[in-house]
């Protein structure tokens, strides 16, 4: 632990993690999920950046595997470890559980997978 009490203050690399935040023109749950990102980032101490893409063809949808509004991609990872990568393209919208927008701890662990391999040589 770092003497200002984050635990990852000191070991944040220099390189943002990616973050894609994949939406419908209108699903409900994009702003909530912005929000709970750069919550998590902050409470992290990470550098993010997040490119906000919105999915409005098949061709789009395909290219980044879309399976629902919202779809939270970091490092080019979905960050729900039960979704199959193989799942159908979807429009509609993406349920984590019984609600819209990803649960905190899910983002939380994505990201900090991914400092930890930026981390790495």
């Amino acid at each position: 632990m770092s003497i200002t009490g984050h635990p990852l203050k000191d070991s944040t690399p220099n390189q943002p993690v990616d973050i894609k935040l994949l939406y419908t023109f209108n699903g409900p749950n994009a702003h909530q999920t912005v929000r709970l990102i750069n919550e998590v980032a902050q409470q992290l101490c990470a550098s993010i950046h997040i490119d906000k893409i919105k999915i409005d063809d098949n061709e789009v949808a395909t290219k980044y595997h879309f399976h629902g509004s919202p779809t939270v991609l970091v490092n080019n990872h979905d960050i729900d470890p039960l979704h199959p990568d193989d799942s159908k393209i979807s429009f509609q919208s993406r349920m984590y559980g019984q609600s819209g927008v990803p649960k905190r701890k899910m983002i939380f662990e994505a990201i900090q997978h991914a400092l930890n391999i930026n981390k790495l040589p």
